[in-house]
């Protein structure tokens, strides 16, 4: 693989349509799973209940590398190493009552019980 003009050697590329995500149906359909216990990468949704809707920022510990979205609307990408500890949610994406919120882990999370892995968590700005 070239990259500029360096050649990279025992690298892995593939390409993530992420414009595909913009179908929430369809996205529904996609097979996910609770928060994991073991540590795998994959698709994972859950809900998160909202009182007084503003600009908020969404933490995610023991995640390693990957997407969040909040109501089909794409957050960013996140990675341990930082230098980002959270994401910036803007008030307007949040509703009063359950907003939906994917993750999508491309690496792995640290498992439950080490002392690290957590819940995503919403905090207010």
């Amino acid at each position: 693989m070239l990259h500029e003009r360096q050649y990279l050697h025992d690298v892995r590329a593939r390409g993530l349509r992420l414009e595909a995500l913009d179908d929430v149906e369809r996205v529904r359909a996609v097979p996910s799973r609770e928060l994991p216990g073991d540590g795998a990468p994959g698709l994972y949704r859950g809900t998160v209940t909202v009182r007084g809707a503003g600009d908020a920022r969404l933490e995610l510990p023991g995640f390693t590398r990957g997407f969040a979205w909040i109501n089909g609307f794409g957050l960013g990408r996140y990675w341990s190493t930082g230098p980002q500890h959270s994401l910036y949610v803007p008030g307007p994406v949040l509703r009063e009552g359950g907003n939906e919120v994917w993750v999508l882990e491309l690496a792995e999370t640290a498992r439950w019980g080490s002392g690290e892995a957590g819940a995503p968590v919403l905090r207010a700005v």
